[in-house]
């Protein structure tokens, strides 16, 4: 009775794989026809077949017949995407005028201001980068509008925040006044610009924050924040000393932390600085 029952049992699980392989290999069929709009739930099949084919007892002519459609279907997906950022491209493109954007580059390279726009197909989404891929600012859906929406967001979170100049001038004279202390130099040697900005961050802390240092207290300062200061910062002296950034070499742009991209305009130009120094006259 057991032995039957554990018949029965395989013989339905081998029913299940061929049902699941079926209806996964006509959903490819009917998705490869429009496959610009369907690319990812292709994807998710072809992974199911496989995943099927792994553990299914189908005869081996079968099976070997089965694997080469796959195989025919994953040799057009290179295609495939090509036609869906294009056309992700110029669906998005209109989308963004219409919100007063001006979209630039090419599906290979989609910018818009200081932002990248990255196309993740795979899982369909966008990741909007502030600079050339340096700080995450959002990540949305693959849809035109949600991405127009997210990008005003994270635009405004940056650009249009208080912004007093001499108040950011005076308190980056003494971040980078404190970092020099505590690396035992003086006035006019450069200064990591992530040692500049952790003591920036310090000294823009509120009274409740030097009482009692909690989560909640914490007044946040992004790395996308400070460079974007540093660009529309216009009066570069303070007292007799002048601020200077230093382009970071190339020894100084293989980790994160020794770097800041910075624009140079509002077209996604801009430099990789690695230290500030303030000359005095």
């Amino acid at each position: 009775m057991n032995e039957e029952m554990n018949l029965i049992s395989v013989v339905t699980k081998e029913r299940n794989n061929i049902q699941s392989i079926a209806k996964s290999l006509k959903s490819i069929e009917r998705m490869s026809l429009i496959p610009e709009k369907n690319l990812y739930k292709i994807n998710t099949e072809i992974k199911k077949i496989e995943k099927k084919l792994e553990t299914n007892n189908l005869i081996e002519s079968i099976k070997q017949d089965i694997t080469d459609y796959v195989q025919v279907v994953c040799s057009k997906i290179p295609e495939w995407e090509e036609k869906t950022k294009k056309a992700f491209w110029e669906e998005l493109e209109t989308t963004l005028t219409e919100a007063g954007f001006e979209l630039r580059g090419n599906y290979t390279r989609l910018m818009v201001s200081f932002y990248t726009l990255e196309l993740d197909l795979e899982n369909l989404k966008v990741i909007i980068w502030y600079g050339n891929k340096q700080e995450k600012a959002a990540t949305c859906r693959l849809n035109p509008d949600d991405v127009v929406k997210k990008l005003i967001m994270a635009n405004n979170k940056i650009i249009n925040r208080a912004f007093d100049e001499e108040i950011f001038m005076e308190k980056l004279f003494e971040a980078y006044s404190n970092a020099i202390h505590k690396n035992k130099e003086s006035i006019g040697k450069r200064v990591s610009i992530s040692d500049v900005l952790f003591e920036y961050t310090l000294l823009i802390q509120k009274k409740t924050f030097n009482i009692n240092p909690t989560k909640s207290n914490f007044t946040g300062y992004e790395r996308s924040f400070f460079s974007y200061d540093l660009f529309r910062l216009k009066q570069r002296k303070f007292g007799d000393s002048e601020l200077n950034l230093v382009t970071a070499t190339r020894s100084f742009t293989h980790r994160k932390a020794d770097f800041l991209w910075i624009p140079s305009d509002e077209k996604g130009e801009g430099d990789y600085i690695s230290h500030i120094i303030f000359k005095e006259d």
